[in-house]
């Protein structure tokens, strides 16, 4: 049978949909499975193993999704599983040609799917809504297995300290992201302890992690990468990690699919979704009647649940995984 998944959103929605990849893989290994992503991510798949095909999308191009959907026609798939109910993602899924369409779309797209199932990430994490479209789509009640971002031959060619703790201090909606001078708060205790702490991001974290950086006077132990890695080298650098404190963002799943442990703070959105698969990882969020408000800025305007949240807790907290880690590998 020849399948194919579609997922064109962003780092962590393209991070939790590679369980669904190994599973379909894992329990029909003579499928030819074929995944259409999201072209700007598209490396944290390239090198995953259960994948026979990979189509990239620039989403910013209607000549690109054509293509797309022309080179998608062009397999003859038997099966075409959408898991985003991107305006792009369901085109691509509507005109894929396939001989059963199943999964999430908007209602315009209702008479193109065979079966519409809906998002379940406000009731069970989104990787298992996405395990209930596959049950949908005949595929069976399969195991549900951890994220993971496969990095190939990447390698950075640099030695990190062995008590390294990370920071991402961004994220893709203001009402996500805690305060910079909590985070710099966080990461003077942590250096007056002796570790070394590495501030993340893309280059639009920049103004962010400048703000940070002004918090915290001695910098000797601090790196700063804001910018200047790549998606598989960020995920390269949390294998040499003992810890991310972070924002509920992107680089919080890589550095959970490559089993670095991570302390992540949660403002607008909800726990229940989107909390880090795996082990060693500790989840935060306030306890303020209007969690989880799914709003890209705060509606109240002042920011309570993330402001709530102290910087001594997540030190503490902090400090327990890194001595719980410390005592296991001594």
């Amino acid at each position: 049978m020849k399948v194919l998944v579609i997922n064109l959103m962003q780092i962590g929605d393209l991070v939790l949909t590679t369980p669904v990849f190994r599973a379909i893989k894992s329990a029909h290994p003579d499928f030819f499975l074929a995944a259409a992503v999201n072209r700007d991510f598209a490396d944290l798949v390239k090198f995953n193993p259960f994948i026979n095909r990979l189509f990239t999308v620039d989403k910013r191009s209607l000549k690109s999704v054509a293509r797309t959907i022309a080179d998608i026609r062009a397999v003859n798939f038997d099966l075409c599983i959408n898991l985003n109910r991107s305006e792009r993602a369901c085109t691509l899924a509507a005109l894929s040609a396939a001989s059963n369409i199943v999964g999430y779309a908007k209602s315009i797209f209702y008479p193109f799917f065979d079966k519409v199932c809906p998002n379940l990430k406000n009731s069970m994490h989104q990787v298992h809504s996405h395990f209930k479209v596959l049950e949908t789509a005949g595929l069976g009640n399969l195991p549900v297995p951890n994220p993971d971002v496969f990095i190939g031959d990447t390698h950075l060619n640099q030695p990190f300290p062995d008590n390294l703790v990370a920071f991402n201090v961004g994220a893709s909606w203001q009402s996500k992201r805690w305060l910079p001078e909590y985070f710099a708060s966080v990461a003077v205790e942590l250096i007056n302890r002796g570790f070394h702490v590495a501030f993340l991001g893309s280059k639009l974290d920049i103004p962010i992690v400048d703000q940070c950086l002004a918090f915290i006077p001695d910098k000797s132990n601090v790196l700063v990468f804001t910018g200047k890695l790549s998606l598989l080298e960020l995920a390269a650098f949390f294998d040499y990690c003992r810890l991310l404190i972070t924002n509920d963002s992107g680089p919080m799943h890589i550095a959970a699919a490559r089993r670095c442990h991570t302390l992540s703070i949660f403002g607008s959105s909800p726990t229940a979704g989107f909390f880090p698969c795996g082990s060693g990882n500790i989840i935060i969020k306030a306890p303020v009647d209007c969690h989880p408000c799914y709003k890209h800025s705060c509606p109240r305007g002042d920011l309570l649940c993330m402001k709530a949240i102290s910087p001594q807790l997540v030190l503490a907290l902090a400090l327990l995984d890194l001595t719980s880690t410390m005592n296991k590998n001594p």
